[in-house]
């Protein structure tokens, strides 16, 4: 069984479907939904499984991950962006002891770049390096191998923390459709200040880490 994790300000309508195709799934047990912009009940009044987390102030994705693993009933995990669409079955094919083997997963570029797949899934060993865009939309692991991401970092390097210090093996999901139009709220001008930050830390403390980001203007 799945614990999943949601961020969330509610930015992006694909949260409704991903909800309900989670709902419906007989591998999820329960959603940890972290509303950080306090509007579920202006759509809901409960929803089946959610366990539904309204902090008082906005977490950001990073310490909302950490919440939600800490909070999580189950060994299997799940975080997902609140913008993405899949097909849910991935949960009974990624079981617990491939998540033990495999360490963690994120998702590959061509993911979301295809709706069709001549092939199946299949995984592959994560390899620093390999810059995969939108790896960290969609993390599965086992609970076991996560390491608190720090909470200075609160947008950005959540997934380049998990890829470049956490010493947890790494595999990428390859020929898996998911639908997404990628950064729905991180990409908002009004979060630039709080990216900046991300950056500053991230270099002040692991500058010898792969790649940084830029803020385009």
């Amino acid at each position: 069984m799945y614990s999943i994790v949601i961020p969330t300000l509610w930015k992006s309508p694909r949260i409704h479907k991903l909800l309900s195709d989670l709902i419906s799934c007989n591998n999820v047990s329960e959603i940890i939904l972290i509303d950080n912009n306090n509007k579920f009940f202006e759509t809901y009044k409960s929803l089946d499984k959610v366990k539904l987390i309204q902090p008082e102030e906005n977490l950001y994705v990073n310490p909302s991950w950490n919440l939600g693993i800490k909070v999580s009933q189950n060994n299997c995990i799940a975080l997902l962006n609140d913008d993405i669409n899949f097909n849910p079955d991935i949960f009974e094919a990624i079981n617990e002891d491939i998540l033990k083997q495999a360490g963690i997963i994120g998702m590959g570029q061509g993911n979301y770049e295809s709706k069709e797949f001549q092939d199946g899934p299949y995984l592959q060993p994560w390899e620093p390096g390999i810059n995969d865009g939108g790896w960290g939309c969609f993390i599965m692991l086992h609970k076991t191998y996560w390491v608190d991401i720090p909470d200075e970092i609160k947008i950005w390097y959540g997934d380049n923390f998990i890829k470049d210090v956490n010493p947890a093996p790494k595999s990428t999901l390859r020929n898996f459709p998911v639908e997404s139009e990628m950064s729905t709220t991180s990409d908002e001008k009004v979060w630039d200040e709080v990216k900046n930050q991300d950056l500053k830390y991230w270099l002040k403390v692991y500058n010898n880490k792969n790649e940084y980001r830029k803020i385009t203007s």
